[in-house]
């Protein structure tokens, strides 16, 4: 309970406060991180039907370049968005870790979006340049995950929980 006696949220400015306990954890920042992930989803199972119809119908599409973009959304546009922004809640929540930087926060999955956006995009071109760009959208979705690990790791080390607890040992 916080001061007044009501329940409140940590005092961040990545949370937004709010006395409600049933919908205390829930921000619009957390929702919309969710909203990619469903985004990613709908995306990799768009992909995921046009291969299998390419496959069923013998389709003329280039089926290693539209695994490649399926593989990719699945595993970065969707899962990274999933686990990001449910670490972003509960990482804090259960380890008792200082909440992520709210530039992460707000960074982290847009940018991986733009990324594999470009890298799609320029996988999609058969030009000189665009293996180029292909290449640096690859580049930016590993370093955004390294910034991810990274930062999550830093966090596990400054938690405030001192019982030992044996998912952290």
């Amino acid at each position: 309970d916080g001061p007044t006696g009501q329940f409140q949220c940590a005092n961040d400015s990545s949370i937004e406060p709010n006395n409600d306990p049933n919908t205390a954890f829930i921000t619009p920042l957390g929702t919309a991180m969710m909203t990619y992930s469903l985004v990613g989803l709908v995306f990799t199972a768009a992909l995921g039907l046009v291969l299998a119809q390419a496959l069923a119908r013998g389709l003329d599409v280039p089926l290693l370049k539209l695994t490649d973009i399926h593989a990719g959304w699945g595993l970065a546009g969707w899962t990274v968005a999933v686990v990001a922004s449910v670490a972003y809640q509960v990482v804090p929540l259960f380890q008792f870790t200082p909440p992520f930087p709210v530039w992460m926060q707000r960074a982290l999955v847009p940018g991986v979006f733009a990324a594999l956006l470009a890298w799609t995009i320029a996988g999609s071109i058969d030009a000189p340049w665009a293996a180029g760009a292909a290449s640096a959208g690859e580049a930016l979705v590993a370093l955004a995950l390294i910034a991810f690990a990274a930062t999550t790791y830093a966090l596990q080390r400054r938690r405030r929980r001192r019982a030992p607890d044996a998912t952290l040992e």
